[in-house]
C-alpha cells in the first residue's frame, strides 16, 4: 500500500530543492538534473564530493564562468576533471585547480602557465618537493611572494634568496610570523629593512643601541614586537613603556615582565592607547581587548602558559569573547 504525498507549496518545493543541492549523499544523476536550476550548479559544484566526470561535464556545458571557478576549486574532483579545468581558457578557473592534489605533469604545466595569477596558485599550495623548478626567479614578485608563503618547508638557499629578493614584498613574505627564524648570518640586515623589520626583531640579538633605536622606530608593529623580546634592556623597556600607542600598550600589559604598579598605572592613567581613561581617545577596541585579555587564562609572549597576573585595584571584566591575538 502505498501513500501519496500532499502537493507543496512553492516556499516547500524550493526549501525541498534546497535540501537536495546541499545534500551530500545525493546521487550523480540527481545532481546533474539539479544543475540546470538558477544558482544550484555553483553551490553544487563548490564541495560536493559526488561530483564526478559526468556531473561535471553537465556542469561545463553551462558556459558559466562562476560555475567553473568554483568547479576548480572542489577538493573531491577526479583527476579527468582537474585536467580539462587546467586548459581552461579563463585564468581565474586555472588558478583555482592547485588547490587540489596534482599530479606531477598537471603540476608542471600550471607552474608554467602564461598567468601569474596562476603561476602563483601553483606557488603558494603545491608541495615545494613537488614543484621541478621552483619559481624563484620568476618575473612577477607576486608569484615569488606566493612562494615565501611556504618559507617554512622550503630549501634554506631557496629561503635566502627569497629574502634578499628586490621586491619589498617578497622579503615581507619570507618572514611570516611564526616561521623559522631566519639565519643568523643575516640577523644584522634583516631588522635594518623596514620591509623585514617587524618580523624579525624577536629574533636577533638585541644590543643596548639597537633596541633604544627600535624603540624610537616609527612603526608600532616593530615596537610592539620589540615589548615581548626576551634581551630587553630596562632603558629600551621605559621609553615602552611611555610609548602612547595602543598596540604597544597592549603588549606591555601581556608582558610577565612587568610589575603590578607599572601594569596598574598603564591601565589607570593612560588616556590615548590602552588604559582605562575614561575620555581618553586613541585606539578603544585595543584597550577593550587588553582589559579583557587580563581577566582571562591566557598565554603570554614568551611565556610557558598561565594566567596574566592582574594589578591591584584593577577590576577584571564580567565577560571576554578571548583573549586578543595577533
Amino acid at each position: 500500500m502505498t501513500t501519496e504525498l500532499p502537493p507543496l507549496g512553492a516556499a516547500q518545493r524550493q526549501a525541498a530543492l534546497q535540501g537536495l543541492i546541499v545534500n551530500r549523499s545525493a546521487t550523480p544523476d540527481v545532481l546533474c538534473r539539479l544543475s540546470g536550476l538558477t544558482g544550484a550548479a555553483q553551490e553544487i559544484a563548490w564541495s560536493n564530493p559526488q561530483v564526478d566526470s559526468e556531473v561535471a561535464d553537465t556542469m561545463l556545458r553551462l558556459g558559466d564562468r562562476d560555475v567553473d571557478a568554483a568547479l576548480a576549486m572542489n577538493e573531491h574532483l577526479p583527476q579527468a576533471v582537474l585536467r580539462r579545468l587546467a586548459r581552461h581558457p579563463d585564468p581565474e578557473v586555472r588558478s583555482g585547480v592547485p588547490r587540489n592534489g596534482l599530479a606531477a605533469d598537471l603540476s608542471e604545466l600550471l607552474a608554467a602557465d602564461g598567468d601569474a595569477r596562476v603561476r602563483a596558485a601553483v606557488a603558494r599550495h603545491e608541495a615545494p618537493a613537488s614543484i621541478r623548478d621552483l619559481p624563484v626567479a620568476d618575473p612577477d614578485p607576486g608569484v615569488r611572494a606566493a612562494l615565501a608563503t611556504q618559507v617554512a618547508v622550503l630549501p634554506p638557499r631557496t629561503v635566502r634568496l627569497l629574502l634578499a629578493d628586490e621586491d619589498p614584498s617578497v622579503r615581507a613574505a619570507a618572514c611570516r610570523p611564526r616561521c623559522p627564524a631566519p639565519p643568523q648570518d643575516l640577523h644584522e640586515r634583516l631588522p635594518a629593512d623596514p620591509a623585514t623589520r617587524a618580523l624579525t626583531v624577536a629574533h636577533v640579538g638585541l644590543s643596548a643601541a639597537l633596541a633604544v633605536e627600535l624603540a624610537g622606530d616609527p612603526d608600532s608593529e616593530v615596537r610592539a614586537v620589540l615589548v615581548g623580546h626576551p634581551g630587553l634592556p630596562e632603558e629600551s623597556r621605559d621609553l615602552l613603556e611611555a610609548d602612547r600607542d595602543g598596540l604597544v600598550r597592549c603588549r606591555l600589559l601581556f608582558s610577565r615582565r612587568l610589575s603590578h604598579e607599572r601594569r596598574a598605572a598603564l591601565l589607570g592613567g593612560d588616556r590615548s592607547g590602552c588604559g582605562g581613561g575614561r575620555r581618553g581617545g586613541g585606539d578603544r577596541r585595543a584597550r577593550h581587548r587588553a582589559v579583557a585579555a587580563l581577566g582571562r587564562t591566557t598565554v603570554a609572549p614568551g611565556s610557558a602558559g598561565g594566567r596574566v597576573p592582574s594589578a591591584p585595584g584593577v577590576p577584571a571584566p564580567r565577560s571576554c569573547a578571548g583573549p586578543w591575538r595577533r
